[in-house]
């Protein structure tokens, strides 16, 4: 791929924008196209997952590629990921300095981090909302402060709850 052609994101929302963002400060051209001006206002109870976030040299992120719950924003934070993970591996491969089999790696990462964490946080945060039981709540928010009195078990919580253990587990992810 020759570093004067542009790219083509397929979509203006904040996951499309963070991406064009970080390949136009690296000199990459890029057209942002987006031919839906309406908000979407989609109250999803399920998680989806393609079984590729990569056919080619087309390649998947945000919603694209994991439809959340939105209970618990991680599905917006999640695409953002998506979108360094990808325009970083991107921008090696235009500019020479990675072979574009880097790509399936971001493929692997990212599928990986969206069907192990993202479905089984945000199918945690959903139950813990629905909870109707008056114990299983009274059980829910004593669990959260205890876990907030320890200082230990709290900065573990906040890793987890913001990504970022599972960041680093799934940077740490090579291809065979």
């Amino acid at each position: 791929m020759s570093s004067n052609q542009p790219i083509l994101i397929a979509g203006g929302g904040p996951v499309g924008l963070v991406a064009a963002y970080a390949l136009g400060q690296q000199g990459i051209p890029v057209i942002v196209f987006d031919d839906n001006d309406e908000l979407q206002l989609d109250p999803r109870a399920a998680t989806t997952h393609p079984a590729s976030f990569r056919n080619g040299w087309v390649l998947l992120a945000g919603d694209s590629c994991h439809v959340n719950n939105s209970i618990g924003g991680m599905g917006l934070n999640g695409g953002i990921q998506d979108a360094m993970n990808l325009t970083g591996k991107l921008t090696r491969v235009i500019k020479g300095e990675a072979r574009d089999s880097v790509l399936d790696l971001y493929d692997l990462q990212r599928r990986t981090f969206a069907t192990d964490f993202v479905q089984e946080q945000t199918i945690q945060n959903k139950k813990r909302l629905e909870a109707r039981d008056s114990a299983q709540r009274k059980n829910n928010l004593d669990e959260l402060r205890a876990t907030a009195a320890d200082p230990a078990r709290a900065r573990q919580f906040l890793l987890k709850s913001s990504m970022i253990t599972d960041m680093r587990r799934v940077a740490e992810m090579r291809l065979d």
